[in-house]
């Protein structure tokens, strides 16, 4: 299998890895490079929205979704862009959130999500050896 079709066949939903290929512009060490970094960013990214709900920041708690569905979007990271999507919204929109549910949804995301990337890495690593 290739580079680019191992990305392809990545079994996890957690990142659109054929659409972070094409973005990439098929260079799998340049998607290798932005996976890497966006695993740090997105941990610290969901541990400071996971602050702001705990404090019921409602400005910070937008703001942190803002910036995660972002560097989600950047990685096509869907599930977890919709997630931060649906908590942005809600707090625009002022209604009440349930924090418990809203937090452990985001951290199961974050497990599939490293997961998956985890699974990507080694699987590109077996191809170069």
């Amino acid at each position: 299998m290739s580079d680019s079709s191992h990305a392809v066949a990545a079994c996890a939903d957690s990142i659109d890895y054929a659409a972070l290929l094409k973005r990439c512009m098929g260079r799998v060490e340049l998607m290798a490079r932005i996976l890497s970094r966006f695993r740090v960013v997105v941990t610290q990214e969901i541990a400071q929205l996971g602050e702001a709900l705990e404090q019921a920041d409602q400005e910070l708690v937008l703001a942190c979704a803002h910036r995660l569905k972002g560097t989600c979007l950047t990685a096509s990271a869907n599930s977890l862009a919709q997630l931060a999507e649906q908590l942005h919204r809600t707090g625009v929109l002022r209604q009440s959130f349930d924090i418990r549910n809203l937090r452990s949804a985001l951290d199961a995301e974050l497990v599939a999500l490293l997961a998956s990337i985890t699974e990507w890495e080694l699987g590109a690593q077996r191809e170069n050896d």
